[in-house]
């Protein structure tokens, strides 16, 4: 859980906890400006923790690259390695985190774009409109199931 921060400090701090227990390089770049409401900050905050959490089970990378921008009308996630990568029309690898980071991509409004081929690592694409105005009631944060 962000447990009261918001997205961009979150992030720091998962970073550097991993970067404390596991022997990889992560390079991150994370826009500080960045303020989504509560409800998007966390679905950003469980996509990045599938992610590192799949970087780390699967990949066998020595390097990662996480970057967070805020673009004119949208957010960029960006999450790259430098792992053994899969073969993305085998059945098998509509694996169960990446179902369901798809999903929170869905459910917040954006777009998901992953990319990956043996031996060339793995690279997931997110971009998320910014809706000037919006509510915190319009996003579900998916705690209720």
């Amino acid at each position: 859980h962000l447990e009261g921060k918001r997205l961009p400090q979150g992030l720091e701090d998962l970073i550097m906890e991993l970067k404390a227990k596991v022997p990889i390089e992560i390079v991150h770049e994370i826009d500080e400006e960045i303020e989504l409401n509560k409800g998007i900050e966390d679905h950003l905050f469980r996509i990045v923790q599938e992610a590192l959490s799949n970087t780390m089970r699967h990949s066998r990378a020595d390097k990662m690259e996480i970057k967070l921008q805020h673009r004119n009308d949208y957010v960029r996630l960006y999450i790259r390695d430098n792992g053994i990568g899969f073969d993305m029309d085998s059945k098998k690898q509509a694996s169960y985190g990446l179902v369901t980071m798809r999903e929170r991509v869905s459910e917040i409004g954006g777009a998901m774009e992953l990319v990956s081929a043996p031996g060339k690592g793995t690279r997931i694409e997110i971009r998320i409109p910014i809706i000037e105005g919006e509510s915190e009631e319009n996003v579900d944060d998916g705690d209720a199931d």
